[in-house]
């Protein structure tokens, strides 16, 4: 949703008012990759635990450089390839919480 339809929306709306199309695609993977980051924040106010600012300056550096990444992907490789990308690091991520959680014996986001 992020990739194929903001990002290609936000470079079209660009392209009508920037002659460079690589500034409307950048300017397009930011701003999509922010909504990207914020759209994660319900499920941290889920968790049920008390949010710290650290905490959200935390989550959102990491979801906007996924986000960034993705989107680059994307626009280079295509959709599939931005797909893959985003599987692999929860499955990553999801084995750092685990090995965390192991260790501490309490899961600490």
């Amino acid at each position: 949703m992020f990739r194929f339809g903001m990002i290609s929306f936000f470079v079209w709306v660009g392209n009508l008012f920037i002659a460079q199309s690589t500034v409307s695609f950048w300017v397009a993977n930011v701003l999509t990759s922010i909504l990207f980051a914020l759209a994660h924040l319900p499920g941290i106010y889920q968790k049920q635990k008390t949010v710290t600012k650290t905490m959200l300056l935390y989550i959102n550096s990491i979801n906007l450089l996924v986000g960034i990444t993705c989107g680059w992907l994307y626009w280079q490789y295509g959709l599939l390839t931005a797909i893959m990308c985003h599987m692999l690091f929860h499955l990553v991520w999801y084995i750092f919480e685990k090995f965390e959680y192991q260790f501490n014996g309490k899961l600490e986001v």
